[in-house]
Order: C-alpha cells, then structure tokens, then sequence
C-alpha cells in the first residue's frame, strides 16, 4: 500500500504543468501569435493572442489587446471580401445573360416593327391605288356622259344627234363640234364611225363600221364621216387614241 503511494506521487510529479502555470505562458502565446499572424493566420493568432490575454505572468504593459483587435480587423475584412466576391460571382454571370437577352429582344422588337410600318405602307399604298383607279373610272364615266350630245347640232330635226364612246377618247373634252347641215333625205338609222385623235386632239382618220351601225345609206354615211373629220378634242399626253362617235340620224 505504501509503495502504491509512493508511485501514484511519482506520476503526479512528472505531469507537465498547464501553459499559464508556466513562468513563460504569457511570452509562448504571444510569440506564437505574432508568427500566425505573420503567416496570414489571423484566426490563430487572435486564439493565441486571447490565451496570452490569461496568462499570469502578463507583464503590466503590454500590447496584446491591440493585438486582439489587429487579428479582430483583419479576419472581418477577410470575411468582407470574400463575402462580395461570392456577391460578384453569383452576379455576374446572370447579368451577362440577362444582357444579352435584353439585346435579343430589342433586336426582335425592332424587326417586329418595321415589318409593321412595311405592312401599313403597302396597305396604304394599295388603298391609294384602288382610291386613285376609282377615280379616274368616275372621272371617265363622268366625261362620258358629257360628251354624249343629245338633240340636233343645228336646228330641231336638220342634222343627227351625236355620241362619243371609246375608253380615253371618251374622257377628253370636245372643244370643236362641227355643224350640222340639213340633210335631204327621210332616211333614218345610226351611223358608227371609228375615229382615232392625236395628241393635238385632231381626228386625223375616220372610217364607218358596219357594227354599232344600223343603216347602209351612203347619204348618210357620207354626212357621218363629213362631220366626224371635223371634231376637236382637248390636247393630251397620249400619242393616239381611238374610239368611236355615234351619228343618229332621224326624219325630220
């Protein structure tokens, strides 16, 4: 039993003593410190530097809290940086994306509109078109119905009654009709001439048509193609046009 004293003394007398029961805990941890933070390791040394903080034999001045708050610093800003570099890199990539589909869809809403705008042109275009062809059918129909002279060029039942036809001719002003002598003879019917007009709005030809004619009278013919020689249209841009003026001839 006194032997089993003696060893159990023995093993507590060769224990190592704890680091701040030692005579130099204070300039260990405080050197170990100054080499962590050296060596970047900021978070060791604020460890070694907290434990040197404990330590008995701390001298009365001292830096270590200044030290503290340097690892302190230093570790905060570490954290800092990398928490907006993992900010940055999380951004960065959906704003290249968003950025680029940004310009896709204004690239596509360009093309959208101008394919827009080139409808509405052509629409227009076609509007104006069939606006301006309506026109000018009314315009002819108009002219038509003016040139259509009714009742006798001269007195009441001496001469025929005259009407032009023909697309163009139709249209253009007569700003000569001839006469109309008396014509001796009872015969009656109408007489077709075919006439064509140059740009002066001369008749320079004239010639009878058996179609849209009703008689074969030479008298009357005669007195158709007399007279048709002598109308005067209004000048016009059209080298030649043709159509056809309608003589009806009545008893008196």
């Amino acid at each position: 039993m006194k032997n089993t004293k003696i060893l159990l003394l023995f093993f507590l007398l060769l224990r190592p003593l704890p680091i701040a029961a030692q005579d130099n805990c204070y300039e260990f941890l405080y050197t170990k410190g100054n080499i962590a933070f050296a060596d970047g390791r900021y978070a060791e040394a604020l460890k070694k530097w907290e434990g040197a903080q404990t330590c008995p034999d701390k001298p009365l001045k001292n830096d270590v809290d200044d030290r503290i708050r340097q690892a302190q610093a230093r570790i905060e800003a570490l954290a800092a940086a990398n928490a907006q570099e993992q900010t940055n890199a999380s951004d960065a990539k959906p704003e290249k994306d968003t950025t680029g589909a940004s310009k896709k869809e204004q690239d596509r809403l360009r093309q959208q509109k101008a394919a827009e705008e080139e409808r509405r042109r052509q629409a227009e275009a076609e509007r104006q078109r069939q606006a301006e062809e309506a026109a000018r059918r009314q315009q002819a129909e108009d002219a038509a119905k003016k040139q259509k002279i009714g009742g006798n060029l001269g007195k009441p039942g001496t001469g025929p009654s005259i009407s032009v036809s023909g697309q163009g001719l139709a249209a253009r002003k007569v700003v000569k009709r001839p006469s109309a002598p008396k014509v001796d003879t009872k015969a009656n019917g109408r007489v077709a001439v075919q006439v064509c007009v140059d740009s002066k709005g001369n008749v320079i030809s004239a010639d009878y048509t058996l179609k849209g004619s009703t008689t074969t009278n030479q008298q009357l013919i005669g007195e158709a193609l007399h007279q048709a020689r002598q109308f005067q249209f209004a000048t016009s841009d059209v080298e030649k046009q043709c159509g056809s003026i309608f003589f009806d001839f009545r008893e008196k």
